[in-house]
């Protein structure tokens, strides 16, 4: 139903006062949209099957007449079961609902499936991409579609229903992850993360807060929390929406700034006296190993071929780290980070700020190599059949564009070195040497693409418009 006041009182064309007739055009095509949605979910009540329950003969126990006792637990009466199965990535394909007097009504497979299309249609809206995902789109387009066929009629629209289940499952959450190999000397706000320390002071003030606002507070679980996390050094992110939906923005904007941090600490990469820092959910390598060896000679000793990187010491940030790192750009990247993604070249440019960091923490530098150079070739070269020849697209239409003329002899060194390192390790299973000093710089060199890539996002929003950039420049 329109309100009458969105349409405009004249022609737009000879209005004297402000207004957006393209705008009130977009509220029309939105109030449609939602129509034929409330209209696809109503049809969904008449394909819902309802399953009669099965007489089942009583069969004779098989269990011993002389074995009595009580059940330990009294369960209570179980109703409005909700059931569904799943594929091998988690997704439903099904979903039913248990009825009171026995049975269950549901939506098989086919009918689900388009539960799942509506619920994309759904989740491209604005209000509800915002603060939730389209698995609770699907539950509550079901919940809403059985309570309909049961009470045998509708006591609000569909699309009303899912915004008055959004506002209310919505909330801000604070989320804390931990890591693993990491001290700092100060606490760091990294784009929508902080790093922090977590002492006995921050463990006092939460138990007082929770004492004193939450009517759930357990003490023998905060005690094992507040052990668990003591001396913990984490990452903390805010998220707001549905629970799962806040975790994963808040997962996702934590492994950004961990992984932009780890892009940055050069020496700590090329350190192997080093371990890079993880975060305990995202880990990427295997905290401890050992291996042995052995051979069919007398003078084999098991205690000499023992080795491990039990001796590995973690990665240590300080204020004078920090501020080495602020000369290479970070605070930059780390500003930039601070705005919200809005097109699709910030979403990538996130994406190469995480991918930066695994390459950053892997250990086999033949491996990071590969991973390296994978990442320099997914900005300048198109998704496409047939084979690129990268480092050429480099050479002529790349270098030139990412550092001044003086620097291109350097920079094309640097990548001809490592592409024959990687060609020869990928296609012989060679393991050429390394130039120390030009693997430094080559992990320097994708900091440069990153803040140019930022720059150019000012004006460029896809990823498309940077490959014309660098190929037209």
């Amino acid at each position: 139903m329109f309100v009458t006041s969105e349409f405009p009182s004249e022609n737009p064309r000879r209005q004297t006062r402000n207004y957006s007739y393209t705008n009130t055009l977009g509220l029309i095509h939105k109030k449609k949209q939602y129509r034929k949605l409330n209209n696809k979910i109503f049809e969904l009540v008449s394909v819902i099957e309802e399953i009669k329950p099965e007489k089942v003969k009583q069969k004779k126990s098989d269990e011993p007449s002389n074995l009595k006792g009580s059940s330990v637990i009294n369960l209570g009466k179980v109703s409005n079961i909700k059931r569904y199965n799943t594929d091998e990535l988690g997704n439903k394909l099904n979903y039913s609902q248990d009825l009171k007097g026995g049975g269950h009504i549901r939506f098989n497979n086919e009918n689900y499936r388009k539960v799942i299309e509506i619920a994309e249609s759904i989740i491209e809206t604005k209000e509800f991409n915002e603060f939730t995902d389209v698995a609770f789109i699907e539950e509550h387009i079901c919940n809403w579609a059985f309570k309909t066929y049961i009470e045998k009629r509708a006591n609000e629209e569909p699309i009303n229903y899912l915004r008055r289940i959004l506002d209310d499952k919505k909330q801000e959450y604070i989320f804390y992850f931990s890591t693993t190999g990491l001290h700092i000397e100060e606490n760091l706000v990294i784009g929508n993360s902080e790093l922090i320390h977590i002492d006995e002071d921050f463990l006092n003030r939460k138990k007082a807060e929770y004492k004193k606002d939450n009517n759930n507070y357990d003490r023998a679980t905060l005690e094992g929390l507040t052990k668990a996390l003591n001396n913990q050094i984490v990452f903390k992110s805010i998220g707001i929406g549905t629970n799962e939906f806040a975790r994963k923005k808040a997962v996702q904007n934590v492994k950004i700034s961990a992984n932009l941090l780890k892009m940055f600490l050069l020496v700590e990469i090329n350190d192997p006296n080093t371990r890079l820092f993880d975060l305990e959910f995202d880990t990427y390598l295997i905290p401890m190993h050992t291996s042995f060896s052995e051979t069919n000679t007398d003078k084999f000793d098991l205690s000499h071929n023992l080795s491990a990187n039990y001796g590995a010491k973690p990665t240590e940030f300080t204020k004078k780290r920090l501020k080495e790192i602020e000369k290479l750009g970070f605070n930059f990247i780390k500003n930039y980070l601070d705005k919200k993604a809005s097109s699709e070249l910030d979403y990538f440019i996130r994406d190469l700020i995480i991918q930066a960091g695994r390459y950053s923490s892997q250990l086999n530098p033949y491996e990071k190599n590969v991973m390296m150079i994978s990442w320099f070739e997914s900005i300048f070269i198109q998704e496409q059949k047939g084979k690129s020849r990268g480092l050429t697209k480099l050479k002529l239409f790349v270098i030139p564009n990412l550092v001044p003329s003086n620097e291109t002899e350097l920079l094309e060194k640097i990548f001809i070195s490592h592409y024959r390192i990687r060609d020869r390790y990928l296609h012989n299973g060679l393991e050429l040497r390394f130039d120390n000093n030009l693997f430094y710089k080559f992990h320097y060199v994708a900091i440069i693409m990153l803040k140019k890539l930022i720059t150019l996002s000012e004006n460029i929003n896809t990823k498309s418009g940077i490959i014309d950039y660098f190929e037209k420049n």
